[in-house]
């Protein structure tokens, strides 16, 4: 609760540019302009991805929510829910604060599309090639220290 104090002024805005439509969707505990401003200098610079919002004069920003909250969670929680509603949204990362059903459905997308990675295959094949000398009586399985070694 210590932090408190530094959410309950918080605010979500957006960085846009009138010529391209992209929307850089952000949230800060700052000063939104000083913010901005930052924003403009990492472009410059080549720092984050922000479409083409920063390479023609006819960019801005908007202060579109003030928050009052009591956490860094429930502010990135609003920011996610401001990116995923704004059309041309250019925000490579939502804040990840997922529910159990999400959370389940991430983890399996994760564990499918690392087996069909060449990695994955190669350690699939590995795990089912120990398990078939395991069958055979090749592998003993020492179930104390949890270790599996191949006799000779």
């Amino acid at each position: 609760m210590t932090e408190q104090w530094r959410y309950n002024k918080s605010f979500i805005y957006k960085c846009f540019n009138s010529d391209t439509d992209d929307v850089y969707i952000g949230s800060t505990i700052q000063n939104p302009k000083l913010r901005y401003t930052r924003h403009i200098f990492n472009a410059a610079h080549g720092i984050g991805n922000y479409g083409k919002i920063f390479e023609t004069p006819n960019h801005t920003y908007e202060i579109i929510d003030n928050c009052n909250f009591n956490c860094r969670r429930d502010l990135l929680l609003r920011e996610r829910h401001w990116i995923d509603i704004t059309p041309n949204a250019v925000n490579k990362m939502r804040p990840a604060f997922l529910n159990d059903e999400e959370r389940k459905a991430n983890h399996y997308a994760n564990v499918l599309r690392y087996y069909r990675s060449d990695k994955g295959k190669v350690n699939k094949k590995n795990q089912n090639a120990r398990y078939r000398k395991k069958i055979k009586g090749e592998v003993k399985d020492d179930s104390q220290t949890g270790e599996i070694s191949t006799e000779e």
